[in-house]
């Protein structure tokens, strides 16, 4: 697959940012879809889940909403040190705690992160079950006309993907999108299913549903 330029899916002006993000400081931007998906973090909270030391939450803070952390001042209310909109923004209650929320601009931003990476890991990961693992296309429409009604089952089917499957081609086509690429963070459906080794033992396979 031919995975498009990101300037062709973000313009030039994102499109390079996204490129700085993802190429050289891919926790800040597993920072933004943590955001997305939690609304809002504590800096303990932050360091804990990414992993990540306060010196580069700092960093972040400064590139990624305009702000000194230290101090909590504005470097400048209408463009970061990236050139775009302030994506993220910090919230200072009382106790001195900070809270690390996103922009209307950072949402947006993350959306569009969202929808590219669901795009690559449907074109890259998806899989015909029928095929891989001998399970008959009926019985997975049956599931998920349980689990889904009111949707398009065979449309579904070719959203369903093995991230297995796509980290493997990612490693040799992108690298650098592997450690972005997580099903709760692209909100990826699991979708279990049982597959029969022998007459008397099955294993179960782990796909995820990606709308």
């Amino acid at each position: 697959m031919n995975i498009p330029d990101y300037t062709t899916i973000f313009g030039i002006k994102e499109g390079i940012v996204v490129r700085m993000l993802i190429e050289n400081r891919p926790k800040w931007l597993l920072l933004i879809l943590y955001l997305r998906k939690f609304g809002a973090m504590t800096l303990s909270e932050i360091m804990s889940r990414l992993n990540i030391h306060y010196g580069s939450i700092k960093n972040a803070i400064k590139y990624l909403a305009g702000v000194d952390l230290k101090t909590s001042t504005q470097i400048t209310s209408h463009i970061t040190p990236l050139g775009v909109e302030p994506l993220l923004y910090v919230i200072r209650i009382p106790t001195k705690k900070k809270i690390v929320t996103l922009t209307d601009y950072g949402l947006q931003f993350s959306n569009k992160i969202v929808d590219y990476l669901k795009d690559i890991a449907i074109k890259l990961g998806s899989i015909d079950v029928e095929a891989k693992y001998g399970i008959p296309k009926i019985i997975l429409l049956n599931e998920l006309k349980q689990r889904f009604p009111n949707i398009d089952k065979i449309n579904l089917l070719t959203r369903l993907v093995s991230f297995d499957e796509l980290i493997v081609k990612l490693a040799k086509t992108k690298p650098e999108l592997v450690s972005l690429m997580r099903p709760e963070l692209i909100d990826a459906i699991p979708i279990e299913l049982e597959v029969a080794v022998d007459s008397r033992t099955s294993r179960k396979i782990y796909l995820y549903l990606v709308l």
